[in-house]
């Protein structure tokens, strides 16, 4: 730490030495550098050098410290150490998994919990590692921040010991997703087009939105899926697999389609919908989730795993350009609520408080409405500002 500086935050930033980014990673990528804007110094240590894509800031400091063994060893032994050499006033984890054997101020930011209300929405081993780090997170975590309100209720049911350590952190959508053409970098089939964006995992429920398009009346609109790769499905006509997509990628996408298709039962927060909003791009997502409060009466709602409902909904924003034209002025309105620059300032605000906080102490669990703190106002806000009734 460079003389005159207050004490930096530290930032386990082993999430992001994966070489393709999700919306774990580029929620903890831009919370760093959102955090930076604010005024704070942000460390970000990791095993190697990471790939870093958006503006460098003066303070933003990134860190190799190379460890035994492997990535849970890491966090035990090299980053506590690595903390301590760099005078870092709090740890922040932009996941669950955080070092138990550190006196340190620790932050963890706990995305979703997928398995909670839904058990098959998540392969039975990944739930089980990630309600236990989630439960050890919520023993030594001075503050546990979820972007969305359905994530707090959920981690307030699962541990009601830490339900006064939750804080709602809504997270921002980058500047880079504006409406305009498209650039034509992604050949494209002419006519109407549906687009989805995600992965292949259950809850994500790419079955549902297959069996609604293939429930459309021909001619279908070309399907385009964003971050399938052609091998993960038989090819079929109509169908346009395209492989994992940068934001460039992305944003060409939004800007390209008549109508995002959300069919997802579990999100934490929801980027695609929110990008696809600030594109002007219309949403139709399932009522389940997150994905209700971030996109409140922008988007077009249906029943989670009804193919029959999605594809009704799919079929009348298609047809009805009117109505693609007053959902795409209501998403943008909506999108624009949610920045980076809130999301700094608020995470900032948090962060100050976790440290002049006593450690966290066994509670009796109050249920998940104590998962309401004060910093949820920020999300109520832009809720009653759009009329939202998540």
């Amino acid at each position: 730490m460079e003389a005159g500086d207050r004490a930096a935050i530290g930032f386990d930033a082993s999430v992001l030495e994966a070489s393709r980014w999700s919306g774990v990673e580029r929620a903890a990528a831009r919370l760093a550098r959102a955090l930076a804007e604010a005024g704070e110094t942000v460390v970000l240590f990791s095993r190697r050098g990471i790939r870093w894509p958006l503006a460098p800031h003066d303070r933003l400091r990134f860190r190799t410290v190379p460890g035994p063994g492997p990535l849970p060893v890491w966090r035990e032994t090299a980053l506590p150490a690595a903390l301590a050499r760099e005078g870092a006033r709090l740890l922040l984890s932009p996941v669950a998994a955080v070092p138990l054997m550190t006196r340190l101020p620790r932050v963890a930011v706990i995305h979703e919990l997928p398995w909670l209300r839904r058990p098959s929405a998540e392969e039975g081993r990944t739930a089980a590692v990630h309600r236990l780090r989630i439960l050890a997170a919520a023993l030594v975590c001075r503050r546990l921040l979820v972007p969305s309100r359905a994530t707090a209720r959920d981690l307030a049911v699962l541990a009601p010991g830490a339900a006064r350590r939750i804080a709602v952190l809504p997270w921002g959508v980058d500047a880079t997703f504006t409406p305009g053409p498209p650039s034509g970098r992604i050949p494209l089939p002419p006519g109407p087009k549906i687009l989805w964006v995600g992965t292949v995992r259950r809850r994500k429920a790419l079955p549902v939105l297959l069996a609604a398009w293939r429930g459309l009346p021909a001619p279908r609109p070309a399907l385009l899926l964003a971050g399938v790769a052609g091998g993960d499905l038989p090819p079929e006509d109509g169908i346009r697999p395209l492989g994992f997509q940068d934001d460039g990628g992305l944003l060409e996408l939004y800007r390209s389609a008549d109508v995002l298709a959300c069919p997802s039962v579990s999100e934490g927060f929801g980027f695609p919908p929110l990008e696809a909003m600030a594109c002007g791009c219309p949403v139709v997502a399932a009522e389940a989730g997150s994905v209700p409060e971030v996109c409140g009466e922008a988007a077009l709602f249906v029943p989670p795993r009804d193919p029959a409902a999605l594809a009704a909904a799919l079929s009348r924003v298609l047809g009805d350009e009117p109505l693609r034209r007053a959902m795409a002025a209501r998403g943008i309105g909506r999108a624009a609520a949610f920045t980076w620059a809130a999301a700094g300032t608020l995470a900032r605000r948090l962060l100050a408080k976790s440290v002049s906080n006593d450690p966290p102490r066994a509670a009796p669990g109050r249920g998940a409405s104590s998962a309401r703190s004060e910093e949820d106002s920020t999300l109520r806000s832009r809720s009653k500002t759009t009329s939202d009734d998540a």
